[in-house]
């Protein structure tokens, strides 16, 4: 996500840069396609990881709230989730780009 945000903030800037009206019109329309695939890639990068955050809460709600007696196996399962998710996110964040890490 971190690198989707900076790609938009650079298209951003290239834009606001280039308003004077020594710029054609092509270059300015091509700067605003940059800007809006960046900011759509922003916003896709947002929703997956507010998805992710949904899921882990949702997990760690169920294994908090499972009583003893007779949810064994919804704790069992939201414990697993847990670790399942846990090790997804280091396996993101070793394969991910360092630029891309601070999402």
């Amino acid at each position: 996500m971190r690198r989707s945000e900076i790609e938009r903030d650079r298209a951003g800037r290239a834009l606001e840069l280039t308003l004077p009206p020594r710029i054609d019109e092509t270059e300015r329309t091509r700067l605003r396609a940059v800007h809006s695939d960046a900011a759509a890639a922003v916003r896709g990068a947002r929703a997956a990881v507010d998805r992710a955050r949904a899921v882990e809460d949702a997990a760690t709600a169920i294994r908090d709230n499972a009583d003893d007696d007779g949810s064994r196996l919804s704790q069992d399962l939201a414990r697993s989730l847990l670790r399942f998710l846990e090790s997804r996110r280091a396996a993101d964040s070793t394969s991910a780009p360092l630029s891309a890490r601070s999402t």
